[in-house]
């Protein structure tokens, strides 16, 4: 299990769309994060050197959600293991844990070549993760800790 590798393509949408074809967790229910129909927390993942990077921004109005394509660090690599966070600090350990998630079912291809789509959706009262390959296939999702 390596580290996850961001690649540069992020797509925000202020419209939920069908998960038919997705994996899919709730994160957090019943968020503190999300009131007033707005997120109130930035809601993101943990990258090099522990630094908090926001996905979900603050003052983002319900529902949102942003997906951000990744990769694999490691030839083989058959899960990415992702570790969200909300709050406002520059690092991780100034914000709430929301847990660590791995997605599964990767094909074992050289690094960089796998694309996952992983999206952070909130909607209503639920912070929910999101996860499938460049061809629409599910991967599967499993919490890790928690």
């Amino acid at each position: 299990m390596g580290a996850i590798l961001l690649v540069a393509i992020t797509v925000a949408s202020a419209q939920t769309t069908s998960t038919a074809q997705s994996a899919l967790i709730v994160i957090e229910a019943n968020s503190p994060a999300l009131q007033q129909a707005q997120v109130r927390e930035s809601i993101g993942l943990e990258t090099l050197g522990g630094v908090f990077t926001p996905i979900l921004e603050a003052g983002c109005s319900l529902p949102c959600e942003v997906t951000n394509t990744f990769s694999t660090a490691e030839d083989k690599q058959t899960e990415i293991k992702i570790f969200l966070f909300r709050g406002s600090g520059r690092l991780v350990s100034e914000n709430h844990s929301l847990g660590s998630f791995a997605i599964l079912g990767i094909p074992p291809l050289p690094r960089g070549k796998p694309v996952i789509a992983v999206t952070l959706r909130a909607a209503g009262t639920d912070i929910i993760l999101i996860a499938k390959d460049s061809s629409g296939t599910q991967l599967r999702i499993e919490r890790r800790d928690k």
